[in-house]
Parts: C-alpha cells; structure tokens; sequence
C-alpha cells in the first residue's frame, strides 16, 4: 500500500520516463554510487551542499520506514543533473544499474546534465560496460576529491543567471600589483613584503610566484613605473619619501621610467 504523503509515481508515454506530481521540489543534484564507495560519494556530497547545493545523497535521504524504490525514482525524477560515481563496485552491481539505466536516458531524452566520476577505473574497463558513458568526460578521484567536488561545482553553478564576482581591486594579489597591499613570504606567517620592497630583492630571488603566474624583477618594476606614473604617494605611504628616489631609480634601470606613464 503507498503511504498517502507520497505522490503517485505515474509513467509518460510521451517521455518514456517516470514522473512525479508537480508539487515536488526540484534538487540540483542526485549521487548515483555503490554502498561500498560511501566514503568517497560522502565526501562529494559534503562538497556540494557546503557549497550550497540541494543534493540526493542516500544517507542524508532516507529515513526509517521509507520504501527505498520509492524514494529512489523521486531523487532521479527531482533532481536536475546526476553524479555517478563509477568503480569496478557499481559496475558489477545490478541496482546501480537501475538508476544509470534513468539518468542516461534523461540525458539522452530531456538533456539532463550527467557528470561520470572514474573511481579506480580505466576508460577501457567503463568504454567496455558502457561506450555511450565513456564518450562523456569524466572526473577522476585520483586526482583529488577537493578537486573533483570543485569541478562539479562549477558545472551546477552555471544554471545561476547571475555570479557575484568580487572587484579586481578586493584581489590581495591586484592591490599588491597596484602597491597597495602586502603579501606573506611562502606562507601565510610569512614575512609581509610590498611591491616597493620587492623591487629591492636581489636577482635570485626571481621570479616570484604571485597568484598563478611568474614575475620577473622587470615585471615588477613595470608595475611599479605605472603607479609612481600618477600615485607617488602610495609609495610614500608604505616606503617614505627618503626612499622613493630609489625606487624610481631601480625602475629606470630596470628599463621601465615613470616619467614615460605620465
């Protein structure tokens, strides 16, 4: 007997897939993995809701007395994209099957966004069980589940129409390009340096790593030139007038005079 506070499951012959009464609220995303795998699909699922993602996760789903198939066709039916978590364990698995069985066919059928997670596996060992899975590119956990979670992140993000952005000039990064700012030596207990004191390192020192990307001594001093350009005093502020002479002259000699920004 179905418990009265669960919509009626009914079939589409249009669609060729279950369906749930309207009522339902939708979710972002359903984790398809095999119980032997729990801690790694547990893991993802605590990234995505971190991130503030509605997630299907059995384990945070189910609760006592639920019939399973029942709760399992409204998480596949609910959610707007699937994660399938594939190992050689949901592989031999038959239940797994049912619910990739679904989500592929919403792929193919209603465009819904799959994201393959290759757990231990090769592309030849998921081409061979499922050519059409294998053309689909996959994460892979050897590589981090950090980094798997973020790169899913990414994908569920792009159904908002709107992503706050922070300004260029929030970056520690561009205030420190800008002279504004300090940033630590390696580490964040680090010694602080700025843009003004960097251009006095000396040559082995370089390059210096700054936010993904290399600077050399004349990068810096390029930098440096613009902003002497128009904003001396924010030289002044961090270094004091009795150094700025040599500031700018350590941007001359490094091919890049202030003057020229003017």
């Amino acid at each position: 007997m179905q418990p009265t506070h669960l919509a009626p499951l009914r079939y589409s012959m249009a669609s060729g897939w279950l369906k749930l009464n309207d009522w339902m609220d939708e979710m972002d995303t359903f984790i398809s993995y095999a119980t032997e795998d729990e801690r790694c699909a547990s893991e993802i699922a605590g990234i995505l809701k971190s991130r503030g993602f509605s997630v299907w996760y059995a384990p945070l789903v189910l609760k006592v007395g639920d019939n399973l198939l029942t709760r399992i066709n409204e998480g596949l039916v609910k959610a707007q994209s699937g994660v399938i978590l594939i190992s050689q364990n949901y592989i031999d698995k038959k239940w797994t099957n049912y619910e990739l069985d679904i989500l592929f066919r919403q792929y193919i059928e209603k465009e819904k966004r799959i994201f393959p997670i290759w757990h231990n596996v090769e592309k030849s060992q998921v081409e061979q069980w499922h050519p059409g899975l294998s053309g689909i590119i996959a994460a892979i956990t050897s590589e981090g589940l950090d980094r798997v979670g973020e790169s899913i992140v990414q994908r569920l993000a792009e159904h908002c129409r709107i992503c706050g952005v922070a300004p260029c000039w929030e970056s520690p990064f561009h205030r420190f390009l800008n002279g504004d700012g300090e940033l630590h030596v390696n580490h964040e207990n680090g010694e602080c340096f700025t843009i003004w004191e960097a251009l006095g390192f000396s040559d082995d020192k370089f390059p210096i790593w700054i936010d993904g990307k290399q600077y050399t001594a004349e990068d810096l001093a390029f930098r440096a030139a613009q902003t002497l350009a128009h904003r001396r005093d924010v030289a002044v502020r961090w270094v004091g007038k009795s150094r700025l002479k040599a500031i700018e002259d350590r941007c001359v000699q490094l091919g890049y005079d202030p003057k020229t920004f003017e």
